[in-house]
């Protein structure tokens, strides 16, 4: 059809055309311009049209006739005492009286001229015009500007107003073909002179006409259809129906039981028998009345402004709907929302600083002598005498005596070992033992030293902040341990004057083994009662005293004593090796807390709660123990064998009766000795449901149970309790479900007590007594909490040796493990990446950070070839991709695997790829986390895909990205999230494919997942949940960002963007 031909056409049409400009980028260029000072360009609304087509002319004759245009009407209305705002619009006119900016699918003729109207408005305005007295109104010169370039200018000055002056000048003719009527950001009419009100207050209303159709409200006019459409969120696909379509967007009805879904960006592809459309937009859901039948889901999409050969295939389609002449289909990709919704906290927002803290490391306070080795302007070297004020593992505040000259640049930092009588300060044991290099990153004079500092009449002191770099790994151990030796617990003696404030006390014991089991006890300040409730929690498989710190500040607020600990031999702060892991090494250390809980407040009521596969441990230790007031277990493990095979797909208790061996493996997403944990489990009887109904018959403490959510990312099945099991409980144990997460260290902590907490007071309150119910929480409740969590992961990080070199080996192995990249959803986390980097515009400038083996460089280079091979292999320039790096080895393969994948490329496309490339690549080898080899606003998309997490500074990296982000740029990154567990990931592959794990090359991939995991528990990789992403990337000063998750909630997208100062 002919129809056909066109769409046809426009698919293959792209030329290499020359643009000029338009009149929207002069206007904007004379009312940004600082030399242009005489426009008060705040004293002008601007109402422009967009997609105007180029003026014909020169720029610069256009902007002389624009700044004396604006210029002369403002000169005229400080004549005549008129301070009124100016409104500047601008819009596209044909041949006809009809504006080419009016609503329409194919405009009658293309435009000839564009109409620049400035009108004065009823608004008053304080003008802040310079000193120098402004231009005379010249008139005839301005009409004879106005005639260089074939315009025209029409003035109208009535004496009671407006003032309106519209000019005209001819624009670039172009084929009706290539105009597209898009929606428009702002209306191009000019606002209406202000009604006579008494005429409007005596007119008759008009009586309604039935008959007459109501003008439609958008700029772009909807159509009603019954077309096709199919959704895909992540990788389940819904079918619907396109109700009405327009140029601005579409609205689809889907079934009722459509999941909800975030208002985020959509990748739309319009499907035809000849071709396809891609369009990017935003899809939002849109509530419908529950009394529709059937019931319906409604989802909006808002298309972002097509090019002009794509907005006419649009505005084609469009036609061919109202005409049902062509039958095409709508499909549209948007991001799985995350599971673990409840999860995420209240956003921490800049007005509330005290909420976190500005620096990325714990500081200690620490005066410690020190000398201060640098290089002046001239060249000389200088030593200075100074004095630490506190320490981190990034820096150093230090305090020197009186000097003419600010320091800058590069210091050496070297600790003295006896004390110099300059200063009042004791010298503190444990100095660093080695040379510190650092940058001075701030000084500020200190008029309130005392006098013994400085002599009177000379300079003030100085306070003088430090920032680490190029530190030898010798040296960031010494650091390390420094801090680590003087970092403390909050002090209850100077954490806070009230009573009502929960405060945590370090405390220990050991097991029989002589390990140390570390404690932490949560109180309030104000003494407790010798029988206060103490609460044990003990931490699951995987998990940390950390994790339950949330839920034991809200019980502590509630007058309990709670004690939370970690294992030994497992992950946290406790004696031990992770690969020594057992139950029965669980069992006795919660065995030795009890205890030493009976031990020390044997009058006190004690509650034990545990969780997963330490539920089941609890239990047995029950059953030996003097008896409880209450075991509280939540989503308790009650077949350990049975939770093996479904996790493994092995029977590993089977297979070590008969025998077989596996040694250290990834066993629920942690490397252990396997053959020790099973051999455990056999020999404690913790294997099957019947031993576990065999324990719980012989329990003598009540008991209760709570089945949570679990967790989408964790390694362990969601729980399941056998009916034989709940048979077996008896009356004496209580059963609740809970809808929310009860333990994870970013669960909220406000005045709207979490439900599931509240459920948890009243499980103990039906056993025990509690005191009388206290004050709401503070603001000061929710300070301490956060400061506590944060020195508990400093002494995590401290415990496992952080180490910038750890971060860059595990990254190493992380590029060498290639089967990660066989993941669907690996590819999937590629296109994701892509969709939001899009559109790419031709001659535009990418960059990556960290290319690794250049994964995300083949799956563009893919892209951007099926691209123009649908769009007719048009002779545009290409997309330019910069890959950065810190090895050699890392950028020649990548640069290897691209031209393997080109040549097969080019094979199938016959050649055409080398002739018309659609990606151009260069690979630059430097160290992108220091600094960037660009100019400031230069690079239109910048991507970081993993790479982030192994950085030094995550906060430095990010500001220097965004400092070379252009104003209009995208920057898109992704982090792992904190509950991270990529083994699940790679199982669910396995298991697909029918692969054994056990095998060597699936072991080898899943002790490096093991390896990650660990990193990420310990706190040595920057992971991020929604909640502390969104107040760092605050904290950066970066205020525009959109976030979604990524590989099924283990990681998350951060889009950002930057917001344009307007003035």
């Amino acid at each position: 059809t002919n129809l056909g031909a066109q769409l046809t056409q426009a698919f293959q049409e792209r030329g290499d055309r020359g643009y000029g400009h338009t009149i929207n980028e002069v206007l904007e260029d004379v009312l940004t311009s600082t030399t242009s000072a005489i426009v008060d360009s705040a004293g002008i609304i601007r109402q422009f049209s967009s997609h105007l087509p180029p003026l014909v002319g020169n720029r610069e004759q256009a902007k002389e006739l624009v700044y004396h245009f604006l210029s002369s009407a403002q000169t005229y209305l400080r004549t005549i005492g008129r301070a009124h705002r100016l409104v500047l619009s601008t819009r596209a006119v044909g041949t006809s009286s009809i504006s080419a900016d009016a609503p329409a699918l194919f405009p009658l003729a293309p435009p000839t001229e564009i109409e620049v109207e400035l009108l004065e408005s009823d608004m008053a305005w304080s003008s802040q015009s310079p000193a120098a007295s402004p231009p005379s109104f010249d008139l005839l010169g301005l009409y004879e500007l106005v005639r260089r370039l074939d315009g025209t200018l029409d003035l109208s000055a009535p004496m009671q107003g407006p003032f309106r002056m519209i000019l005209r000048l001819p624009v670039v003719s172009r084929s009706p073909l290539e105009i597209l009527p898009l929606p428009m950001a702002d209306s191009p009419t000019p606002p209406a002179p202000a009604p006579d009100i008494k005429r409007a207050a005596t007119a008759p209303v008009p009586a309604a006409d039935s008959d007459r159709v109501l003008q439609e409200r958008r700029h772009s006019p909807r159509i009603l259809s019954t077309l096709p459409a199919t959704i895909t969120v992540g990788s389940t696909t819904w079918d619907g129906t396109i109700s009405n379509l327009s140029l601005g967007g579409a609205c689809i009805t889907l079934p009722d039981d459509f999941p909800t879904v975030s208002p985020q960006d959509a990748y739309v592809v319009i499907k035809t028998a000849v071709g396809i459309l891609e369009l990017q937009g935003r899809a939002q859901e849109r509530s419908v009345s529950i009394q529709t039948r059937p019931p319906a889901t409604q989802l909006i999409l808002t298309f972002e402004p097509p090019k002009r050969e794509e907005g006419t295939v649009l505005a084609s389609l469009i036609q061919a709907a109202r005409e049902q002449t062509l039958p095409f289909s709508l499909e549209v990709l948007l991001a799985a929302e995350p599971q673990d919704k409840l999860i995420a906290s209240k956003p921490i927002v800049p007005g509330e600083p005290q909420d976190y803290d500005l620096r990325e490391a714990v500081r200690v306070t620490l005066q410690l002598l020190v000398r201060l080795d640098l290089t002046d302007s001239a060249g000389r070297n200088i030593h200075i005498e100074a004095l630490t004020t506190n320490l981190s593992r990034d820096g150093a505040c230090i305090h020197l005596s009186a000097r003419s000259e600010p320091l800058n640049g590069i210091v050496t930092l070297h600790f003295a070992t006896t004390q110099n009588q300059k200063h009042p300060g004791t010298h503190e044991p444990g100095a660093p033992d080695a040379a510190l290099t650092a940058r001075v990153v701030w000084s500020a004079p200190d008029f309130a030293t005392p006098g013994e500092f400085r002599h009177p009449g000379s300079e003030p002191a100085l306070w003088v902040g430090l920032r680490f770099q190029g530190l030898t790994p010798y040296a960031e151990r010494e650091v390390n341990r420094v801090v680590q030796q003087h970092l403390t617990y909050l002090d209850e003696s100077k954490s806070s004057s009230q009573q009502a404030s929960v405060v945590s006390m370090p405390r220990e014991c050991r097991n029989l083994r002589g390990q140390m089991i570390v404690i932490v006890d949560d109180h309030l300040r104000q003494s407790l009662e010798p029988n206060t409730p103490v609460v044990i929690i003990a931490p699951g498989y995987g998990q940390t005293a950390l994790d339950a710190s949330t839920l034991s500040y809200y019980l502590a607020h509630h007058r309990l004593r709670v004690l939370r600990y970690d294992h030994t031999n497992h992950v946290g702060l406790s004696d031990g090796e992770l690969q020594q892991t057992t139950l029965r090494s669980m069992q006795a250390d919660l065995f030795n807390v009890v205890e030493f809980v009976q031990h020390t407040w044997p009058t006190a009521p004690l509650i034990v709660m545990a969780s997963d596969v330490t539920a089941r441990v609890a239990i047995k230790m029950a059953v030996h123990s003097r008896p409880l007031d209450l075991l509280l277990l939540i989503n308790p493990v009650v077949d350990i064998q049975a939770m093996l095979m479904t996790v493994h797909g092995h029977d590993l208790v089977a297979d070590h009766q008969y025998g077989l061996r596996r040694g250290i493996a990834n066993l629920l997403g942690l490397n252990v000795n396997i053959d020790r944990f099973v051999g455990d489990v056999v020999a404690g009887n913790f294997t099957d449901l019947a031993s576990t109904i065999a324990d719980l018959r012989l329990l003598r403490s009540p008991s209760a149970i709570l089945m949570t959510p679990s967790s989408p990312l964790g390694p362990l099945p969601p729980a399941d309790l056998p009916q034989a099991f709940l048979t077996a409980l008896g009356s004496h144990t209580r059963l609740a479900t809970v809808l929310s997460p009860l333990l994870g260290q970013n669960l909220p902590l406000n005045e709207q007590h979490p439900p599931a907490f509240q459920q948890i007071l009243e499980q103990i309150a039906a056993t025990v007594s509690l005191p009388a119910v206290p004050a709401e929480f503070s603001r000061h409740t929710r300070r301490m909490l956060a400061r506590q969590q944060r020195i508990e992961i400093e002494r995590t990080r401290l415990r496992h040796n952080l180490s910038q070199i750890a971060r860059e080996a595990l990254r190493v192995a992380h590029l060498q493990l290639l089967k990660l990249g066989n993941l669907h959803e690996h590819w999937k986390l590629l296109d994701d990446l892509y969709r939001l980097l899009s559109p790419l515009e031709p001659g535009s400038m990418l960059v990556e950070v960290g290319v690794g083996h250049g994964d995300f460089v083949r799956a563009t280079m893919v892209n951007q070839a099926y691209r123009s091979r649908q769009r007719g292999w048009s002779p545009e320039r290409p997309v330019q991709l910069i890959g950065l790096e810190h090895a050699q080895d890392s950028l020649t393969q990548a640069r290897q695997s691209l031209r393997a994948l080109h040549r097969e490329l080019d094979s199938d496309f016959g050649g055409t790829l080398t002739i018309h490339p659609p990606l151009t690549t260069e690979w630059m080898r430097a160290d992108w986390t220091q600094g960037l080899p660009f100019k400031n606003h230069s690079l239109n998309r910048i991507v970081g895909n993993l790479a982030l997490p192994f950085v030094p500074s995550l906060l430095l990296t990010i500001r220097e990205l965004h400092r070379i982000l252009h104003p209009q740029g995208r920057l898109v990154l992704t982090v792992f999230h904190p509950d991270t567990d990529l083994s699940m990931l790679y199982r669910r592959h396995l298991q697909r494919a029918n692969q054994d794990e056990f095998s060597p090359q699936a072991q080898i991939v899943l002790h490096y997942l093991g390896r990650l995991r660990e990193a990420i528990r310990y706190g040595l990789l920057h992971t991020f949940d929604r909640s502390s992403l969104t107040s760092f990337l605050q904290q950066a000063g970066i205020l525009t960002f959109r976030i979604s998750p990524a590989l099924d909630g283990h990681a998350l997208f951060a889009v950002i963007e930057k917001v344009q100062s307007t003035g």
